[in-house]
C-alpha cells in the first residue's frame, strides 16, 4: 500500500473514530498536546502505522512483530502504548517490551569494564544470549514464556517476580529500543570499548530479520544523540534528523518517521 492510500484510509478511520483516538491520547496516555496537533500525529503517523500492522497480520495470520527504534525522547514508548491500547480494544492479544530489559547483568558489565574499558560498566548494549533466547521463544511459541525486566533504580536485572509473564500466544509483539536493527561498522580507528560494542552489534546483526515491520523514529533535533549512537547505529540518517516529523518514508515493510 502506498503512502497516499494509507493517508486516505487513515483519514476515513480518524473521521469515524476521532473521539476514541483522542481519548486514548488524552485520557490514557496523558499527552500534553492540543487536539489539532494530535490529529496531525494520528493522520501522519499513528493510524497509518496501525493500518499497516493490521494488514501484515491479516496476511500472515500469525504473531506479527513490530520493531521500533529511536533515541530517547523520540516517542517509541508513546507510540507502542497507543498501538497496544487500540489493538487490545479490538480484542487482539498484544505484548510490548523494551530492549532495555535485555541489558546484561551488572556483574557482567563490571567484568567487561575491568577487562576491556571502564566505560563498559554503563548500560550500552544487550545481553546477546538473552536476546536470542527471548526472540526464539516468541517466534516458536510452544509454551508460556517470561521476559526479564531491568530495574534502573538498582542498575541491574530485576527479580523474577517482576518479569513479564506471557501466558497466551500474542497476536502482536511490539519491541522498542535505541539499538534495535543497529548494523556494525568498520573497526578502523575505534576505541577498545567501541570495538567491543561493535562486535556485540555484529553478533545480533541478523537476529532482527524475523521482525515483520520495522519503524525508525527520527527526532527533530540531534542534541540528545550521543556520539556513540551515531557511530554504532548507522540506521539513523543524520542528514534527516533536522527535519520535522509527520512524513513517512516507506520501504519494504519499513517506515521512517521524520
Amino acid at each position: 500500500m502506498n503512502y497516499k492510500q494509507l493517508k486516505e484510509d487513515a483519514e476515513i478511520l480518524i473521521k469515524k473514530n476521532k473521539k476514541k483516538y483522542l481519548k486514548i491520547c488524552l485520557d490514557e496516555l496523558k499527552l500534553n498536546t492540543d487536539e489539532k496537533d494530535l490529529i496531525i500525529l494520528l493522520r501522519s503517523e499513528y493510524i497509518p502505522i496501525y493500518i499497516s500492522l493490521k494488514d501484515i497480520f491479516q496476511i500472515k495470520r500469525n504473531t506479527t512483530f513490530l520493531g521500533i527504534v529511536g533515541v530517547n525522547g523520540s516517542g517509541k514508548t508513546t507510540l507502542s502504548q497507543f498501538l497496544k491500547i487500540l489493538l487490545q480494544s479490538e480484542k487482539y492479544k498484544v505484548i510490548t517490551f523494551s530492549m532495555d530489559d535485555l541489558y546484561p547483568k551488572k556483574s557482567k558489565r563490571l567484568e567487561n569494564a575491568n577487562e576491556i574499558d571502564p566505560s563498559l560498566k554503563t548500560r550500552l548494549m544487550y545481553d546477546n544470549k538473552l536476546v536470542r533466547e527471548v526472540f526464539s521463544e516468541l517466534q516458536n511459541w510452544t509454551k508460556p514464556i517470561k521476559i526479564p525486566k531491568f530495574d534502573k533504580a538498582i542498575d541491574d536485572r530485576a527479580s523474577k517476580e517482576k518479569w513479564l509473564y506471557i501466558l497466551k500466544k500474542p497476536d502482536f509483539v511490539i519491541v522498542e529500543g535505541v539499538f534495535t536493527f543497529a548494523k556494525p561498522i568498520p573497526d578502523t580507528e575505534l576505541t577498545a570499548a567501541d570495538k567491543f560494542l561493535n562486535s556485540q552489534v555484529r553478533e545480533l546483526a541478523n537476529s532482527y530479520d524475523f521482525i515483520d515491520f520495522k519503524l525508525t523514529l527520527l527526532t527533530d533535533s540531534i542534541d540528545n544523540i550521543i556520539p556513540l549512537y551515531i557511530r554504532i547505529s548507522r540506521n539513523y540518517d543524520i542528514s534527516k534528523l533536522s527535519c520535522r516529523r509527520h512524513k513517512l518514508l516507506l520501504g519494504e515493510n519499513e517506515f521512517y518517521c521524520i
